[in-house]
């Protein structure tokens, strides 16, 4: 009899994968009736995580993977390396993880490191890898060593890309700030990386597409300036914003208490969604409604695109991962 995998308990579930893996490893942000419904069916199934999968150290490892990560401490990664990590031990696969930091130089150094370990496989966790700089040093220090990006895409022969739907989440909150009776949405970016100006087309496009918006106000913060003071300017600016999408849930939860504190009441004036979640959001009150982190969706399929290449089986060199939008108090 063939052995139940996640997928498979996903599907008798009626969640994702992620989720199972989620449930699996006890993460607080499944709500209970929806971890009660996956247990139901790992207790139904007999499923048992493997020795490896539970880190228990009794299943011996055969392969290396090195795993670069530019900052362990964030909330929205370390979840995601925690899944992957975890996935590539049920498959037998240890993993070295390099906290490498933003600097090419420094990342080419951990790249360089790596190699001397003869990896069977690299993954960069982070649209932070999507640069020029990056390509180069993977192509020179591992060119025959499967590569997987994720939030990126990375063209070499041996590179394959997990990308992340920043464009279609931002339209989802859009679409659902227009169904709130919201017509004039900003944006509050932190900065400009790859991932926040995919959302940055999405919001603009849905925000025509749905309220015919051809200039929705963008608002980026400035040197030495936090998400309260960008907030308070956006709503000098453009004192007709009644919904603001913000590209994390830092930002979101600094910006609702800026919000707040101006009298501002939330959601009836302004609505507000953060682009990615985290226990933070949760914690907020009100509770702030946002995507999904799509940090652990990267890392179940970067473990899977792996899985298939160690086998030898053919496997598509982009794998597209979106975003559920959790609707708290905020909308």
């Amino acid at each position: 009899m063939k052995e139940m995998t996640i997928y498979d308990i996903a599907k008798l579930a009626g969640v994702s994968p992620s989720t199972v893996s989620r449930v699996l490893h006890d993460s607080p942000s499944v709500r209970q009736t929806t971890r009660e419904r996956v247990r139901q069916v790992l207790d139904g199934q007999r499923f048992e995580p493997d020795a490896a999968a539970r880190g228990d150290g009794a299943a011996p490892s055969s392969r290396l993977a090195g795993i670069l990560v530019p900052d362990v401490r964030s909330a929205h990664v370390s979840g995601g390396v925690y899944c992957l990590e975890r996935e590539l031990a049920r498959d037998g696969c240890c993993s070295l993880v390099f906290n490498t930091g933003a600097d090419e130089r420094q990342i080419g150094h951990s790249l360089r490191q790596l190699a001397r370990h003869r990896p069977d496989a690299v993954v960069l966790f982070g649209p932070q890898y999507q640069t020029e700089g990056v390509r180069q040093a993977v192509a020179s220090c591992l060119p025959q060593t499967p590569a997987v990006l994720c939030g990126g895409t990375l063209e070499l022969e041996n590179g394959y890309s997990v990308l992340a739907g920043e464009e279609f989440g931002a339209a989802g909150c859009v679409e659902l700030f227009a169904s709130r009776g919201k017509d004039h949405p900003a944006l509050v970016m932190g900065g400009e990386t790859p991932a926040e100006l995919l959302l940055r087309q999405g919001f603009c496009y849905a925000a025509l597409r749905f309220l015919h918006q051809p200039n929705p106000p963008v608002c980026l913060l400035e040197a030495e300036e936090g998400a309260g003071e960008a907030t308070a300017r956006l709503m000098r600016e453009h004192p007709e914003t009644d919904a603001i999408l913000y590209s994390d849930d830092a930002l979101a939860a600094a910006g609702l208490r800026a919000l707040l504190d101006m009298g501002r009441r939330v959601p009836q004036q302004v609505a507000v969604i953060a682009a990615a979640d985290s226990p933070c959001a949760a914690l907020c009150i009100p509770k702030i409604t946002a995507l999904g982190n799509l940090a652990y969706e990267q890392g179940l399929a970067a473990a899977r695109t792996l899985r298939a290449v160690f086998a030898g089986e053919h496997t598509s060199r982009r794998m597209m991962v979106y975003a559920e939008l959790i609707e708290r108090e905020t909308t």
